[in-house]
């Protein structure tokens, strides 16, 4: 009997020690009764103790209580990870969480990763990009922050972040949303972070911060620093909106991404970065780059806007700083719209020190291709600045040019500052010709205002020198809103101009013979107008960027385009509505608006149809004869003032005129008009009826004429 009681309790405790070490796979719920484990401290010990053989998920139940966890939360190294054998922590479905705890140790978090690797933490609970959890620190102490990634022995690799609400516990001490130190393969992607100092400060490789938001419109939780990389390889960020940075404390800099002793392949893309302002005495930049030497460092289709500081002469604010003084190549900036306004949304800062701001400044380093680029600076002189105010596109604090590449870039100056260049180098202001002799480079390069929509919307007007003034890079294929470039003629800055193709437009009502079109010109623009009569069979027209389409006001005589029936009538600025003249029959209008000389580019932009500025005024007789000829009085007792459109006589658009008696015979000429007004005699012939006509280009205009 004793060994059959013994049997049975050594089997009971075989199948005990088979049950506790059996290893995890499978999702876990979380909360209380009902749920596999209450807490997640619970559920990461069996984690510990157990193992893994496949995915698992740790879900929070709507019963979850952040309350009674055991912080912080630690994932630690656990058997049988992989790349398919995570660890997943996120909402349930249907449920959100707030984890929130008042953390007044320095340097602890709510989440800590020691030597952890495959660990998902992700704040989704329907398996999108919906962000159902967040991890919001209370402590004001230094370095309490809302989540954190620590190195212990050996650091972890393969770790995601993603879709998680993060707030550190105050923004006054070096708090930070997430830090990641000495970790490999990490990932944060599209998470919200505000109250913090810095959003994530992130050392090693392989590491990618996509589509985060970082930034608040609230003032008492704006951040002073976006995303700082340092020390590491294979960097990608990309796709993040970091905004509202605002700092007063001298001792610290405000800048959206920084990046710090980066090596081999970088690539800084698709960024949208706004308002950055410093009201101390300390530096304040878009993005600044310290100490790198990369293999291929690619900074392309960011939008910059709204960059303002109080600062020293040393300390200026820029939209990229570049320190960078042994890397010889590798750095490629493409495609980037920067634009520094003179009003921001918080205002420049008040104080009497040197002010000197500059779209790109480069203190140190050579090899750069800077290429496709708008930048533009119009910062303005600060209020109350007593010392120098300066303004410049880009500014080279080198003897000699850093560019391997220098070409298509659009540089624009301008504003109240005590000094207003193009560009700057150690010897002093550079216009253009000037830059393209230093450089050796810039020959399409161009210094014009961009044409902005606004300053706070970045995408180009119509007429902007910007559209289709750029060069094609292969490795480029979309803009900063995933945009196909234009491959034959793209668009310089992170916004790609969508050209419209015209169609066969149909206005209602159609030209008869001749008709008036008014619309409001974009700034900048020219205009080439094409008609083409409604019986001709449509075909979509395709005027060719380079062509040159004869700015010829008789239809029929100007370049038609192609066989399509369509024929170029005006090519050119205007001033007033304009007189559209054609034979006999309906026609078909088609407005473009381009920027360059007449005889330069035509590229369709904007047409009739979609241009709601665009509106045909139609062939109403009485327009058309104030506009073409005025002639009075009528009825007459001899003689009569004839007076001519100002823009039909400046178009020399009316070549003869004509007397005719009630029998058809032509009793007086007039021709070589050059006057806009002028009288004709007619008291020699005897009262009756009379015909005046008036030849134009185009047609014949005749109005009966009574003399008494």
């Amino acid at each position: 009997m004793k060994n059959k009681n013994l049997f049975l309790l050594i089997a009971a405790l075989f199948f005990f020690v088979q049950e506790t070490q059996a290893q995890m796979s499978g999702t876990y719920s979380i909360g209380y009764e009902g749920d596999d484990y209450q807490t997640l401290y619970q559920a990461l010990q069996a984690l510990q103790t157990n193992g893994v053989d496949d995915a698992v998920i740790f879900e929070l139940s709507t019963d979850y209580n952040p309350t009674s966890e055991a912080y912080p939360i630690y994932i630690h190294p656990f058997t049988g990870a992989s790349e398919t054998n995570t660890l997943t922590i996120k909402p349930a479905a249907g449920t959100s969480h707030i984890i929130e705890r008042d953390l007044m140790t320095t340097g602890s978090a709510i989440f800590v990763v020691i030597d952890g690797s495959h660990f998902i933490l992700d704040g989704s609970n329907n398996g999108t990009d919906s962000r159902d959890l967040t991890v919001s620190s209370t402590g004001a102490d230094a370095e309490t922050g809302a989540i954190a990634l620590f190195e212990d022995v050996t650091a972890g690799t393969n770790i995601i972040i993603k879709n998680c609400i993060l707030k550190a516990g105050s923004k006054e001490y070096e708090t930070t949303g997430i830090y990641s130190e000495n970790f490999t393969d990490v990932h944060f992607e599209n998470n919200k972070i505000y109250n913090a100092r810095i959003g994530i400060i992130t050392f090693g490789n392989d590491v990618s911060v996509i589509n985060n938001e970082i930034g608040s419109d609230n003032s008492g939780e704006y951040l002073h620093y976006g995303i700082s990389a340092q020390f590491g390889s294979g960097i990608t960020i990309s796709g993040n909106t970091i905004y509202n940075l605002i700092d007063d404390q001298d001792f610290d800099a405000v800048r959206a991404i920084a990046a710090n002793d980066l090596t081999g392949d970088v690539l800084i893309s698709n960024n949208f970065i706004d308002n950055l302002i410093h009201t101390g005495n300390n530096v304040v930049q878009a993005f600044g780059f310290s100490d790198c030497t990369p293999t291929d460092m690619q900074i392309i289709n960011n939008r910059i806007s709204n960059i303002a500081s109080n600062s020293f002469t040393d300390n200026f604010p820029a939209a990229i700083a570049i320190n960078c003084p042994a890397m010889t190549s590798g750095m490629k900036i493409m495609y980037n719209s920067i634009n520094i306004p003179q009003n921001t949304i918080h205002g420049t800062g008040t104080g009497d020190n040197n002010t000197m701001a500059g779209g790109i400044n480069i203190n140190g380093g050579t090899g750069i291709t800077l290429k496709n680029n708008i930048i533009s600076n119009t910062l303005g002189e600060r209020d109350g600045a007593v010392y120098l105010t300066l303004a410049a596109a880009i500014l080279v604090n080198m003897d000699n040019s850093p560019f391997a590449e220098n070409d298509y870039n659009l540089f624009y100056a301008d504003g109240n500052n005590d000094m207003v260049s193009m560009a700057m180098n150690t010897s002093g202001a550079m216009d253009l010709s000037q830059w393209q002799t230093w450089t050796g480079g810039g020959a399409n390069s161009l210094n014009e205002e961009p044409l902005f929509t606004s300053d706070e919307d970045l995408h180009l007007q119509a007429c902007s020198p910007a559209v289709a003034h750029a060069v094609d890079i292969t490795e480029v294929i979309t803009d900063i809103e995933g945009n196909t470039r234009d491959t034959e003629y793209p668009t310089m800055g992170a916004y790609e101009y969508e050209k419209i193709q015209a169609t066969n437009v149909l206005l209602d009502p159609p030209v008869k013979g001749v008709g008036y079109l008014s619309w409001t010109q974009g700034t900048g623009c020219k205009a080439a107008i094409f008609m083409k009569l409604q019986n001709v069979l449509p075909e979509t027209p395709t005027p060719v960027n380079g062509t040159t389409y004869a700015a010829d006001t008789n239809f029929g005589e100007g370049d038609e385009i192609g066989s399509s029936g369509w024929f170029c009538v005006y090519n050119g600025y205007y001033t007033e509505d304009l007189l559209i003249v054609g034979d006999n029959g309906d026609y078909t209008v088609m407005v473009c608006e381009y920027f360059g000389d007449a005889g330069d580019e035509i590229y369709l932009t904007e047409t009739a149809t979609d241009n709601p500025n665009v509106g045909l005024l139609g062939s109403n007789i009485d327009k058309i004869k104030s506009q073409i000829i005025n002639i009075h009085p009528n009825p007459t007792t001899g003689k009569v003032t004839v007076e001519i459109g100002r823009q039909a006589i400046s178009n020399n658009q009316i070549t003869e005129i004509n007397i005719i008696d009630i029998t058809g015979k032509e009793i007086l000429q007039i021709n070589n008009i050059s006057q806009q007004k002028f009288e004709i005699d007619l008291s020699g012939f005897g009262t009756g009826l009379y015909f005046i006509k008036v030849n134009y280009e185009g047609g014949v205009y005749t109005e009966k004429l009574i003399l008494k």
